[in-house]
């Protein structure tokens, strides 16, 4: 949708410098170099905007790390090399892609016999399509989503205390230690005033 609406901008740029492209025309200068001009003008854009993606992902990481953690139980998520190669693939495909039009259009050449208002109703005909596949899935998703909330899991959540801890040190070298530890642990919490049921687990569910 982006791309799309970039590319938009574009023809209306190149539209407005026609009189400049015309008269570098008038002066000898080739429709190939006018096209390698704009195009490059346009994947320079499209490499500003991948590289601002990216630096986006990057700040993100915490934010997202935190989100994670309370549905997932980690907090590692890290970019990698496979992430900026796609980025880096996809910003230029995008480029040459919604940059070749415009620079076809503002050069004059014969293969962009396609209207102005033809192209623009194009341009947003995709978007709108797009916007509408895209409201579509994030309501099945939300709906999944709340769904998947509203299961019952078998036990009641609103009152329960979940703590974590990992024994170490010479205090708990052995299993044994470990063991009378968590007897003694269990025993005082049961005698807390206020405690129902207290239990221990390697693994919480």
């Amino acid at each position: 949708m982006a791309c799309a609406n970039v590319a938009n901008l574009l023809l209306a740029h190149s539209l407005a410098r026609r009189r400049e492209f015309l008269i570098r025309t008038a002066i000898g200068c080739s429709r190939f170099r006018l096209v390698r001009q704009n195009l490059t003008e346009s994947m320079l854009l499209f490499m500003c905007g991948g590289a601002l993606g990216v630096l986006v992902a990057w700040w993100s990481e915490t934010l997202l790390a935190t989100v994670a953690a309370g549905y997932l139980g980690t907090t590692k998520i890290q970019l990698d090399g496979r992430v900026l190669a796609f980025s880096a693939a996809i910003t230029l495909l995008t480029g040459m892609l919604f940059g070749l039009l415009p620079a076809l259009r503002s050069s004059g050449s014969p293969s962009a016999r396609i209207g102005h208002n033809l192209t623009r109703s194009l341009l947003v005909t995709s978007e709108f399509a797009l916007a509408l596949v895209l409201l579509i899935g994030f309501g099945l998703l939300l709906r999944s989503f709340l769904y998947v909330e509203a299961i019952p899991v078998g036990i009641r959540t609103d009152r329960l205390l979940t703590i974590g801890t990992t024994l170490s040190g010479s205090k708990f070298q052995n299993s044994a230690q470990r063991i009378s530890f968590a007897t003694r642990l269990l025993a005082g919490v049961r005698d807390i005033s206020g405690i129902e049921a207290a239990a221990l687990t390697s693994h919480c569910p």
